[in-house]
């Protein structure tokens, strides 16, 4: 699972908090193979953050953004930024879910 919080940063009273986060996940070949803006929510997102103990994102129709995917050993690249090019701070996290 590998998430780009901003929204949800301001209920841990995190100054500035980027607003509009996404994410894109890059191979090794720098082809970009998953990507997400918007949480959106979903069953197993939330339970996979459950598994991880990470901390839950309230709000379905968030800003934030999280992927589940599942990859092959190799280097893969992460990248968190704001859709409208607004700063603000964010967290990237990228967790192993046990099956």
């Amino acid at each position: 699972m590998i998430r780009v919080s901003g929204p949800a940063l301001a209920a841990f009273g995190v100054p500035n908090p980027m607003s509009d986060p996404s994410l894109k996940l890059y191979d090794s070949n720098q082809n970009v193979i998953a990507s997400n803006s918007g949480w959106g929510g979903s069953a197993a997102l939330a339970e996979a953050s459950n598994k991880v103990a990470a901390f839950p994102i309230q709000d379905l129709k968030s800003s934030d953004s999280a992927i589940l995917v599942t990859l092959p050993v190799g280097a893969y690249t992460v990248q968190g930024a704001s859709l409208s090019g607004a700063s603000g701070a964010l967290l990237l996290e990228v967790y192993q879910v046990p099956p």
